[in-house]
């Protein structure tokens, strides 16, 4: 992931790729909840009545959007006017950084290393919901120069989506989203392309979804999205579309727990890749097609009564399977944690990912029958400390490794960073 990988938000990449944090975990394209960094902070007292309307319209705006408005310790009386709300209100976010990469192709020999700038933005558009209609925007972009490789001198990455619901009463809720994604990164591509392993991905992909919660009791609701995805990527890589279908059944037995189960189908056709047929791997007349189901069980835990420590813990299972003789077939596991301190002045982050995928028809190679596996480890770390109401800093680290019982496919990478984020 990039020095920003934790600040590039509202992204699913829907490519197969395993780049954590990029990672298609459930073959659907769904855009995930901001993981930016927000601080509480002191403010002037010219400044505190709008501080105060501002804070609260945006605590309103997420909590009605994630549906807490339960759970955020507001009571009724304590809810500001509405005539003293701005309906329409935004956030801009600018950051930059300077860092170090050992490994920017992810080779397993020959590493290229190399120091890189990068520089990114946020715009966040938001609409209250007093009329029970909710409506937001995000784009984020990202530009990263590697000051001292020749195979790789940039990686760029830009999202914009749009996103817009109505609670229709008290236990439904439904809308529809839009996203658009455009990239030019090196990505680990070998669970779908054995042959490739890693390459420079250039493409862009866009994203409608409809989606629906519907509350079934107190602490009980039901969460249901449908998606489709049309991919264009560059040589070697083929265009494809995608459509999934995920549902989840959520339970909070306390304000500070939820525990959620999730389920998925998804099915994945290419425009020119072959389907694969008989012993030899002979390219049919079909596209090649890929069928996933999926399971995960995810669980969120507040440790301390102020909430600032948030613990997240998912264990996940997917079955992938082609349309050919079965080639690309997979079981993959995956093992997520997360760790996250949120203080008025300082915040800590650490992150691992674990996927392990078993291939059942896939050889190692011609002279070694064993059936292939790989591991994706990644390990990120990120501290901030907030200067002052606009302005934090922080350092970020992450490693990112491959293991595999096939010959020269191992790879190791660490990225190290000095980050300015600037926010008003």
């Amino acid at each position: 992931m990039s020095a920003f990988g934790r600040f590039e938000s509202h992204l699913c990449h829907p490519f197969q790729a395993q780049r954590v944090g990029m990672a298609d975990k459930t073959g659907i394209s769904k855009c995930t909840a901001s993981r930016r960094q927000s601080f509480a902070q002191p403010v002037s007292p010219s400044l505190i009545v709008h501080a105060q309307v501002r804070w609260k319209s945006l605590l309103l705006f997420f909590a009605s959007a994630f549906h807490l408005l339960p759970h955020i310790g507001f009571s009724a009386e304590e809810l500001p006017p509405i005539k003293d709300l701005s309906i329409w209100d935004g956030s801009v976010q600018i950051r930059s950084a300077i860092g170090y990469k050992d490994n920017v192709l992810l080779s397993p020999a020959g590493r290229e290393q190399s120091t890189f700038i990068k520089a990114g933005a946020e715009v966040l558009v938001w609409r209250l919901p007093t009329d029970g209609t909710q409506f937001s925007v995000f784009a984020s972009g990202s530009d990263t120069r590697f000051l001292d490789s020749v195979s790789a001198q940039r990686e760029q990455l830009g999202i914009v989506s749009a996103r817009v619901e109505h609670q229709f009463n008290q236990r439904l809720v439904a809308g529809v989203s839009m996203q658009y994604i455009y990239q030019d990164q090196v990505f680990d591509v070998s669970a779908t392309e054995p042959i490739l392993r890693t390459v420079r991905l250039r493409g862009h992909g866009l994203s409608p979804r409809l989606f629906m919660k519907y509350q079934l009791a107190a602490k009980w609701w039901m969460e249901s999205e449908l998606g489709l995805t049309r991919q264009y990527l560059d040589a070697p890589l083929d265009d494809y579309w995608e459509y999934g279908l995920a549902l989840s059944v959520h339970f909070k037995p306390a304000p500070a727990s939820e525990l959620s189960v999730k389920s998925t189908l998804a099915n994945r056709s290419y425009d020119q890749r072959s389907v694969l047929r008989g012993g030899a791997n002979l390219p049919g007349s079909e596209s090649l097609e890929f069928f996933r189901s999926g399971a995960e069980i995810t669980w969120i835990q507040t440790l301390d009564q102020k909430g600032r420590w948030r613990l997240k813990n998912s264990l996940g299972l997917q079955r992938s399977e082609d349309n050919g003789n079965g080639f690309f077939d997979y079981n993959r596991y995956a093992l997520q944690k997360q760790l996250v301190y949120a203080g008025s002045k300082w915040r800590f982050s650490l992150e691992g990912d674990l996927y392990y995928y078993d291939f059942e028809n896939q050889p190692v190679s011609l002279s070694l029958p064993q059936m292939r596996e790989r591991a994706n480890l990644t390990l990120g770390l990120g501290i901030y400390r907030r200067i002052n109401r606009y302005l934090k800093a922080g350092l970020e680290g992450e490693q990112e490794s491959s293991f595999s019982n096939e010959l020269n496919s191992d790879y190791l990478a660490h990225t190290v960073s000095l980050n300015l984020v600037f926010e008003f």
